[in-house]
Order: C-alpha cells, then sequence, then structure tokens
C-alpha cells in the first residue's frame, strides 16, 4: 500500500517503480489495482493510469498464462475501449485459463449499463468463445451472449446450440434464454423444451417447464402433467 503521507509527485513515482514487477511477479491484483485508481482519482492525475495501461499491454505476450491472466484482470478494471479490444482478442489466446478470464471479464462488462450496446456490433468477434473446448469458456460465453441485444446476432440459432451442448450449465444458459425470450413459436424450440423434459437436472427440467407456457397444445400439457407426478 501507498503511504498516505507521501508527497503526490512521490507516490506517483513509486507506483512506476513497482508496477512492473508487481505485474511480473502476478500480484498486481484487483485491489491493488483500484487503489491506484482512488489514488489517482484523489490526485487527479492521469498520467499514472496510461502508465499502467502501456506496461500491462507490454506484458500481455508473456509466455507465462497466469502473468498474461494478471494483466486481463488489472486492465478489465480500467474499462477502457482498449481493454474491449483485449479481451475479444484474448478469446483466442492457446491457453483456456487466460481465455475463460477473457470471456467472465466480458459478461462481467455486459452487466454495466450502456455496454450491451457498446459489444453488440463485435458479438461476431465473440462467436469464436461459443465453440472453445474448455466448458467454463463457453459458459461465460454463452452467458455474454445472453446479455447482448437479440437482434445483434441470430439468437434462435445460438441458444439452440447452447441447447444441444454436452455441458449440462450451457444448456441451462440456453434454455434459460429460450424461455424468457418472446414471439418464439419456432418447432425446433419447442423440441428442445419437449427434449428437456427428460434432462436429469431439476434446473433444466424447470426451465423446461416455463418454455412451453408458450406452446400451450396436446404434447406440451401431457409432458406437464407427466413432470407433475
Amino acid at each position: 500500500p501507498v503511504e498516505s503521507d507521501m508527497p503526490a509527485d512521490t507516490k506517483l513515482e513509486y507506483l512506476k517503480r513497482i508496477i512492473p514487477s508487481a505485474i511480473r511477479s502476478g500480484e498486481l491484483d484487483a485491489e491493488k489495482t483500484r487503489e491506484i485508481l482512488a489514488l489517482c482519482a484523489g490526485l487527479g492525475n492521469t498520467d499514472i493510469l496510461a502508465y499502467l495501461e502501456e506496461t500491462l499491454l507490454l506484458y500481455l505476450p508473456n509466455e507465462n498464462p497466469v502473468i498474461r491472466v494478471t494483466v486481463l484482470n488489472n486492465l478489465a478494471l480500467l474499462r477502457s475501449e482498449l481493454t474491449r479490444t483485449v479481451l475479444l482478442d484474448s478469446l483466442r489466446d492457446p491457453h483456456p485459463l487466460v481465455r475463460e478470464y477473457a470471456a467472465q471479464h466480458l459478461f462481467a462488462l455486459l452487466q454495466e449499463p450502456g455496454m450491451p450496446a457498446k459489444l453488440a456490433p463485435l458479438a461476431d468477434r465473440m462467436a469464436v468463445a461459443l465453440d472453445d473446448e474448455s466448458d467454463s469458456v463457453r459458459i461465460y460465453a454463452y452467458k455474454a451472449f445472453a446479455r447482448l441485444p437479440e437482434d445483434a446476432f441470430d439468437a434462435m440459432a445460438v441458444f439452440l446450440k447452447a441447447n444441444a451442448d454436452a455441458c449440462e450449465r450451457v444448456r441451462l444458459v440456453g434454455l434459460e434464454k429460450l424461455a424468457a425470450m418472446e414471439g418464439l413459436h419456432a418447432p425446433l424450440i419447442r423440441g428442445a423444451f419437449q427434449d428437456a423434459c427428460a434432462e436429469r437436472s431439476p434446473e433444466l427440467r424447470r426451465q423446461a417447464c416455463l418454455g412451453l407456457r408458450h406452446y400451450p397444445d396436446d404434447t406440451s400439457i401431457e409432458l406437464l402433467l407427466h413432470l407433475l407426478k
């Protein structure tokens, strides 16, 4: 922590000295970065923020995935346009841990007001994560897509694809979104809800019931009655 009684110039010089080593060691965590952000706000000085971003970017190509994750974790706190670009690029990182954190931070960004509209034009770049070999990456990717405006991509196709995923948590994201979408009465969607009635997971079966309310035909009613038994 920076001593509170340090002169402002001394604080800034001190931060510039310790930031590179803190990145290399993985010690530059969210708490320390928030402390830096608060200090800069208090001093009214944005130079250190620019220095922090530039220094983080220097370590982004590091061969150690832990350092690359450290870079992403701290860049995500800066909330800059460059941050969004780096997170999207990192969805193609060779290491699954880095890709997972990139998808996780994108999902977190999409929960902020106004951010879904800003990221909507970039849906195509996010789509690569929907086919990731890592379950965790796919979970966060589908959750991120669930936050985007539905007219920014083929929502029905994306969430039907999620419903066919081998990972139960991905299927749950897909069913939740399909059940919440209004005005969709496609046979494929009805079939997805009907198939989900046979899932082992009670939460998946619950989402199937919520979805079948959009299809009040004899088959749906029969399935719902069966689930009540």
